[in-house]
């Protein structure tokens, strides 16, 4: 039975006081003073009288109270779980463990052998704990359908205290403005950024194998690093001082200019166009790049690039690396690709950020972040057209495949979709929106899987019952005698 206007709004009245109670009383943690009622309190309170479902209490703490206002209460789905308990301490006690196993009497077990399985075992109690993994005290993820038209999900990695291990730290330190909404062209397709601390991840792992004491593993980072060394004649370490935590990838499909599709279909498609950046603190590996290739860099309006040494594969791709003067490594598909991103960030030419359509699958969601990733319908129609092509001629011969394999391409998606991440105190939060039909929709996805599980069903019947078909024809024909040789056995 459906909910009536009056119970949605409700649960929507309940989700927003409780929200908002916990930011006020909560921030980072429970902060509430003696006497006041603490986070998770409050939300028992305002759910148990709006909506008239009790939030127990459990005896054994855990981070609902500071969890619960980064999910949306009321949607159609809704998961918590602390690991809190699990995972706090957990080193202690695996160590303490460890030094149970060495006292016991094994028979078989010497005092070489248990030396290196308690070596072992500090080894990884060390790499556990300067992971930083300790510190995740829940998980929590929520769905919810804002629109009819409109889905939002939303995810958070509770940190339970603080950290400044990789593991808190690999995607950046804290929210800010992302230059991607700056320079992302209108014809942007597909686009992901990311800050990623790479030259820290590698630190960590060089450090991390050390400490390791596995000698392989040491030897052959070392021969790496010589090798590279010789190699871009730079060391490897300074390569990656020179590099920032922005990484980001842009794919443009030009609808204004159609192309022949390289799966040799001989459909039209709109020209793709591929830009790889990366933020720099200098020019030392364009410089690098362009010494060892013997190229002299041409210089273009807001970059200088030069061509990679590969031949032109179709009339959209001739790849080159280039240094823009906004201080991004590019690799390009071709210049035109380039020359979009620039002129977006220039304000010559229209932004994605200023389309209708992606205002209204980005409605009210935030400004800042440390990843953004956007997909638009057109790309996912693309997808959908290039694994049409590839799966047509294994399912040509029975159309109810055919229809199976059409109906679960539109699980991919219906339309844009758009989704930021921050790293914060209270750990890593994300929420994305995209354009899905409701649930109780015809297009929606309980109909589209219904429909393929149909599909399915009629196809495989139909072509289990053709096969069957085929070979009793086939026994007849031996059993009965059929042709020229037959003809002459019966005269």
């Amino acid at each position: 039975m459906k909910k009536s206007m009056f119970s949605n709004t409700l649960l929507w009245v309940a989700s927003g006081v409780a929200a908002s109670g916990v930011l006020v009383l909560t921030g980072c943690g429970d902060k509430s003073s003696e006497g006041s009622p603490s986070a998770t309190e409050t939300i028992e309170k305002v759910v148990t009288q709006v909506v008239g479902a009790r939030v127990e209490k459990s005896a054994v703490p855990n981070p609902f109270a500071q969890v619960a206002p980064h999910l949306d209460l009321g949607g159609e789905f809704y998961f918590y779980l602390s690991t809190q308990q699990a995972l706090k301490g957990f080193t202690q006690r695996f160590n303490a463990a460890l030094k149970e196993m060495d006292a016991m009497e094994v028979e078989g077990s010497t005092p070489e052998l248990k030396a290196e399985a308690a070596k072992i075992g500090e080894r990884v109690s060390g790499v556990i704990s300067r992971s930083g993994l300790e510190a995740l005290g829940a998980v929590g993820f929520s769905s919810l359908q804002i629109e009819q038209d409109l889905l939002r999900v939303k995810g958070i990695l509770y940190r339970d205290g603080g950290s400044d291990s990789i593991f808190w730290n690999l995607f950046g330190s804290k929210p800010h403005a992302l230059p991607v909404l700056d320079y992302a062209p209108a014809t942007s397709g597909y686009v992901i950024s990311n800050d990623f601390r790479l030259g820290a991840l590698y630190k960590h792992v060089r450090e991390e194998l050390v400490k390791l004491d596995i000698e392989e593993a040491v030897t052959g980072l070392q021969e790496f690093e010589k090798e590279f060394a010789q190699n871009m004649q730079v060391p490897l370490e300074k390569v990656l001082d020179s590099l920032d935590d922005e990484w980001t990838i842009i794919l443009t499909l030009d609808e204004s200019k159609m192309v022949e599709s390289p799966m040799g279909t001989g459909d039209q498609i709109p020209e793709p166009g591929l830009v790889i950046m990366i933020k720099t603190k200098d020019n030392l590996v364009f410089d690098k790049i362009t010494e060892l290739s013997g190229e002299t860099p041409v210089a273009g309006e807001g970059f200088k690039s030069i061509a990679l040494p590969l031949p032109p594969l179709t009339e959209f791709l001739s790849p080159f690396v280039a240094q823009t003067d906004s201080g991004y490594l590019v690799i390009a598909s071709q210049p035109s690709a380039l020359a979009s991103v620039l002129a977006a960030a220039a304000g010559k030419a229209p932004r994605l950020k200023d389309k209708e359509s992606f205002k209204k699958v980005a409605k009210d969601m935030p400004k800042e972040g440390n990843s953004f990733s956007y997909t638009s319908g057109a790309f996912l129609k693309l997808v959908t057209n290039i694994q049409s092509t590839i799966g047509g001629a294994t399912s040509e011969m029975n159309p109810y495949l055919q229809e199976a394999m059409t109906t679960a391409q539109k699980l991919n998606g219906q339309g844009d979709a758009v989704s930021f991440a921050s790293s914060t105190e209270q750990g890593y939060i994300w929420i994305a929106q995209a354009i899905s039909p409701a649930a109780d929709t015809p297009e929606g996805g309980p109909a589209v899987m219904a429909r393929l599980m149909a599909s399915l069903l009629y196809g495989g019947v139909i072509e289990a019952a053709s096969s069957t078909g085929d070979a009793d024809d086939s026994e007849d024909a031996e059993a009965t005698g059929t042709g020229a040789e037959s003809t002459d056995v019966t005269e």
